[in-house]
């Protein structure tokens, strides 16, 4: 019985994942790198820190490549506004070790989008 509780379990959080929007997805990504860069902040660990912000560029830049595609589907005027912010969240996570981070812009930029995200 316990093995048919699990086997029920795997099944319904497949059927959730296979449900999950992009929207949904991507707030996750954009909150897993939020706590990523949240870690470093509080450790001050060097490594942690450039793996942190090399994470928030690869997310950063993806988006911005989403964003100049033909066929996306936002509005222009919110791919333009979208464009812009990802385009700067790149030029300050464009990290040379040794630097400062500012990771107060990060977190803010990031929270702010997991809100928009969570809100349509």
């Amino acid at each position: 019985m316990m093995m048919q509780n699990q086997s029920a379990v795997a099944a319904y959080a497949m059927a959730g994942e296979a449900v999950r929007t992009d929207r949904s997805r991507e707030r996750d990504a954009v909150a897993r790198v939020t706590r990523m860069l949240k870690e470093a902040r509080e450790s001050g660990d060097r490594v942690e820190t450039a793996k942190a912000v090399a994470t928030q560029y690869r997310l950063w830049s993806m988006f911005f490549t989403d964003l100049s595609v033909p066929g996306n589907s936002l509005p222009e005027q919110l791919r333009k506004q979208l464009t812009t912010i990802s385009a700067v969240v790149l030029q300050n996570a464009d990290y040379k070790p040794g630097e400062e981070v500012d990771f107060e812009f990060h977190i803010n930029v990031n929270e702010a989008i997991m809100e928009g995200l969570q809100g349509g």
